[in-house]
């Protein structure tokens, strides 16, 4: 599994390597024999309703039950519906799930030898309900909506995943199980991840990007179970968001806030570019991962098909803002001599864009103003880069299809997209687990002590260095996802390590594994080390 730590600070070219720790998946197929119990009935009675089937024999201890009921899909549900995710998780031990020769999923009990059509893992689903409930209860409201339609997002995926599979398992006269999980994999240099990235997304067609994300830094030895993919993104977001490549500004009003550049053109390749950003943003929704920066909000809009409006300019232009609900708010008759154009700067070369036609002899009076307020913001935050917004959604539309996103406002992209950037230390502490230690062990106590000196971006990049992003779900901390579903931040205490080695971090499991130290003031300076020297992935 993908695990990011960083190793010994002794190579003088790159700094502490991080650390890629196997881990053996317990997927639940334990390559069982032929004799394994599986019902010959249900056997004969597929092969007897498709002659074409190839015989398969089968000897069982017990017959299958035929299921309950049958699940509706996620299309049909209304996402309040959801409340854990439609994946069940990890089965029991010495359980398998097989398919019948026309596709119908049954489940193995090796240990009994008995087979069923019911999930073993039902039990297991509903205590994690209870659990969710739990954590739902502390939430407020517009984030316990978001969550649930984060889950019929996800239940839409995978349910389009799943039907793929079928249709290839027709299509290649054999069941599900048999056909090999697909996978999108990409191979990158990290100091030249943004064009690397650009390359080999952009030769694939969108149907060849449905598949599992498998990320590889070359050079680097990794098993790309999430961490790996997660580090991805971090370091593309902030390569292809960068303003030095001219795709993208600050706003006058929030250095934090990115916006399209009008004059992106510079690039002649630049709608191409476009696009690959919106794959990537689409690809960050469609495996849970996020983007390491923020829009403005109209630019979210315009991702769900929606109009924008005067209030979106505030975030862009506050002063320009003010200046527009001034104009609403008050009579302009003999204080304003504007008509329907607006200017603009290109390459130095100013230009005056008529807003409708013949815009240039119309005068803007107390009549005609809100019209005029209506245009020029369209204006000033869509026209300028009609064909640049355009290119980013179709390659977004390519990955999340746009009906599926009709349940989100702009403020759910956001989050969706970007996550949180503030961290909640209280909230950090609140959903850990401890390993070979306790929340009251001297090196668990130093550890938040260091985390509450640093400053924000010194948390963001503790963060990173374990989990392989700086971002916080939407709901907190409760929702840090792994390489198999949610996955807690996890502290585990090394009692026989050496004294004086780095922190590991193996981020598939947002686990940091902390040696012995003799003082905070060791601790710090450690941790210190490695979040700051860190590069690289190895096999630990």
């Amino acid at each position: 599994a993908a695990a990011a730590a960083a190793a010994a600070a002794t190579s003088p070219s790159r700094g502490p390597r991080r650390s890629e720790s196997m881990a053996r998946l317990q997927s639940g197929s334990l390559g069982v024999s032929a004799s394994a119990a599986v019902s010959t009935a249900a056997a004969s009675a597929s092969n007897a309703s498709n002659p074409a089937t190839p015989q398969r024999h089968y000897t069982s201890s017990s017959s299958l039950s035929a299921p309950s009921s049958v699940a509706r899909s996620p299309f049909e549900r209304h996402w309040s519906d959801f409340l854990v995710d439609d994946d069940p998780g990890e089965f029991p031990v010495g359980w398998e799930q097989r398919y019948t020769a026309t596709g119908v999923p049954y489940f193995v009990d090796h240990i009994h030898r008995t087979t069923t059509f019911e999930d073993p893992r039902i039990a297991q689903r509903e205590k994690k309900k209870q659990e969710a409930r739990a954590q739902e209860a502390a939430l407020p409201q517009y984030k316990r909506d978001l969550r649930r339609k984060m889950l019929k997002l996800r239940a839409m995926f995978e349910h389009r995943r799943q039907d793929h599979m079928v249709h290839l398992a027709h299509a290649r006269n054999t069941t599900p199980d048999c056909i090999p999980v697909p996978k999108v994999e990409i191979s990158v240099n990290r100091r030249n991840v943004f064009e690397d990235s650009y390359l080999a997304l952009m030769k694939m067609k969108p149907s060849q990007l449905e598949g599992k994300l498998s990320i590889e830094f070359s050079g680097e030895d990794a098993l790309d179970y999430s961490g790996v993919a997660r580090e991805w993104f971090y370091l593309l977001s902030r390569e292809m968001l960068n303003p030095y490549y001219g795709l993208f500004q600050h706003t006058s009003s929030d250095s934090y806030l990115l916006e399209i550049n009008p004059n992106s053109s510079v690039n002649p390749e630049h709608l191409s570019y476009f696009r690959f950003i919106g794959r990537v943003i689409g690809l960050a929704v469609r495996h849970g991962h996020y983007i390491d920066g923020s829009f403005v909000m109209p630019l979210y809009k315009v991702l769900l098909h929606r109009n924008v409006s005067v209030t979106d300019m505030e975030k862009v232009d506050e002063q320009y803002y003010n200046s527009l609900r001034w104009m609403l708010e008050n009579d302009i008759t003999g204080v304003i001599d504007n008509t329907f154009t607006d200017e603009s700067e290109v390459f130095g070369v100013k230009q005056t864009i008529e807003l409708k036609p013949g815009g240039a002899q119309i005068m803007v009076t107390e009549t005609n103003k809100r019209e005029y307020v209506r245009l020029i913001v369209r204006h000033r935050l869509l026209q300028g880069i009609a064909d640049q917004v355009l290119a980013l959604r179709r390659g977004f539309n390519e990955i999340v299809p746009a009906e599926w996103t009709r349940m989100f406002d702009e403020r759910e992209l956001e989050l969706i997209i970007s996550g949180l950037a503030a961290i909640d230390v209280n909230d950090w502490k609140r959903h850990t687990e401890y390993r070979n230690c306790s929340p009251d062990s001297n090196i668990v106590a130093w550890f938040w002590r260091a985390i509450e000196l640093y400053d924000d971006e010194g948390k963001a990049r503790v963060l990173q260095f374990v989990t392989g992003t700086s971002r916080v779900p939407m709901t907190g901390f409760c929702d840090l996802r792994g390489s198999q579903g949610p996955k807690k931040f996890t502290i585990e205490y090394l009692p026989g390590a050496k004294r004086g080695e780095l922190p590991k971090a193996h981020t598939c499991f947002n686990r940091i594994d902390l040696p012995p130290y003799e003082s905070l003031e060791e601790l710090v300076s450690k941790l210190t080390q490695a979040i700051e020297n860190t590069v690289g992935f190895g096999i630990e």
